[in-house]
């Protein structure tokens, strides 16, 4: 099946609905890249891996996932936000990227030479991971589901 940009335009606005989110479940996710970043106000320094899904683990409704359509293929940020103003919420949130890339990643391990946080994070691209899927409702508007990477374990 091809799509085309042209020919949709010939729709109107009622014929254009939300799709559905990725059904809630685990799925297999690969690192694709991976960047770090500053809130606008300076607050936050943000890492955030640029994830593919290769795989369905388990879903909770298949049905829904046959409506969503092919999983694989769906694309996905997994972040974490260092609260620059707070050392306690920083080493927590530091903590948590540790044991994302050791335990779940697998690409960063302690005591053998890997190297600092920078050679981990570089080592993350190309590895799997597993994620859990929930959805998050819209704070503005109840009716609107985002799916996102809840919790995150190994192959």
């Amino acid at each position: 099946m091809s799509l085309n940009f042209v020919e949709s335009l010939e729709k109107t606005a009622s014929d254009i609905k939300r799709p559905p989110a990725l059904p809630t479940g685990t799925y297999e996710w690969q690192i694709k890249r991976y960047d770090i970043e500053s809130s606008n106000d300076g607050r936050w320094d943000i890492c955030a891996f640029h994830c593919v899904c290769t795989g369905v683990v388990e879903v909770d409704d298949p049905e829904a996932l046959a409506d969503f359509g092919s999983a694989p293929g769906t694309y996905m940020r997994y972040s974490f936000m260092f609260d620059t103003e707070d050392r306690a919420r920083f080493d927590q949130t530091q903590f948590r990227l540790k044991k994302f890339l050791t335990d779940h990643v697998q690409c960063w391990s302690e005591g053998n030479g890997s190297g600092a946080l920078k050679e981990g994070l570089a080592n993350s691209i190309g590895h799997k991971f597993n994620g859990l899927v929930r959805w998050r409702q819209d704070k503005a508007d109840p009716d609107i589901q985002y799916a996102e990477i809840a919790k995150t374990l190994p192959l």
